[in-house]
């Protein structure tokens, strides 16, 4: 059995419960990729699962970390769409916190060499959410407007950078009053609504 190390956990807290060890290496299972995992995030949901806010069972060894990059150390032989040694991202929502992650292909996404792996890892968790939300759940079209809630958030920037793209005509965000600056740098046009007023 080959091992890796990781960093997990036994029980729900603060971050005191976390704590290095040895386990399993991840094995690929159809439809799967292994990655050598070079940089991973810790996002708000990975505070929430470490603190036991999703009704789950604690167990042992239970590895965090919904955000990961690195590069493709192993192939399932069903998957055609990477290859040995590419770099990629990608949101498990578990299992991050580890030297390798095996995760289903169709949940990884091809990282540009221009795209450090810090950057992606930062980035990929807000960035999927904020355009699925306008791309998937809403479909916004072109000439529409939409409001987005929080633009200055990762959700909400990415949110807000997919509505520009898709061509909205109107753009409306709430943010914080020290946000709306930093909102007319992206757009000078958003209308950022500073919702403690």
């Amino acid at each position: 059995m080959a091992t890796m190390k990781a960093v997990v956990f036994d029980e729900f807290g603060d971050v005191d419960v976390f704590h290095e060890a040895e386990v399993e290496k991840p094995i690929l299972t159809k439809g799967s990729i292994l990655i050598k995992q070079a940089a991973i995030a810790m996002d708000p949901y990975d505070v929430k699962f470490r603190a036991g806010a999703f009704g789950v069972p604690a167990k042992e060894n239970m590895i965090g970390g919904s955000t990961i990059a690195g590069v493709v150390e192993a192939v399932a032989a069903d998957v055609t769409e990477f290859k040995v040694g590419e770099r990629v991202v990608a949101v498990p929502h578990e299992h991050g916190y580890a030297e390798y992650a095996v995760v289903d292909a169709d949940t990884a996404g091809h990282l540009p060499d221009s795209v450090s792996f810090e950057d992606a890892a930062a980035l990929a968790l807000g960035g999927q959410t904020g355009y699925q939300a306008v791309v998937d759940a809403l479909n916004l079209q072109e000439g529409e407007s939409i409001l987005i809630h929080g633009g200055a958030g990762a959700v909400g920037y990415a949110a807000l950078q997919t509505a520009l793209y898709r061509g909205a005509s109107k753009i409306y965000t709430t943010s914080l009053p020290t946000d709306i600056d930093y909102l007319h740098e992206l757009n000078e046009d958003i209308v950022a609504i500073d919702f403690t007023t």
